[in-house]
């Protein structure tokens, strides 16, 4: 990326994001759970570590009350073909 390559961000997803190669159907179901148990892995692995520096934890109403609006604001969003 430094040397000047053509290199583009096309999307950006966050930890509840799946990859999409398990979709692929030259892949298994298994191969599919695999992916996706390491994936979380890796998301509980990053959270210990944020507690371990000193990161606080979200309180159980503020995460209940994000979820609300979070659900309410999908609820309006158009079906997807």
């Amino acid at each position: 990326m430094r040397a000047g390559s053509n290199f583009q961000i096309i999307e950006l997803n966050g930890a509840a994001s799946e990859a999409t190669n398990i979709y692929d159907a030259r892949n298994s179901l298994s191969f599919a759970y695999r992916t996706l148990f390491r994936q979380w892995e890796l998301v509980f692995a990053i959270g210990a570590a944020n507690r371990r520096s000193g990161s606080t934890t979200t309180k159980l109403p503020l995460l209940w009350r994000k979820w609300r609006e979070t659900t309410a604001l999908v609820a309006t969003y158009p079906l997807a073909d």
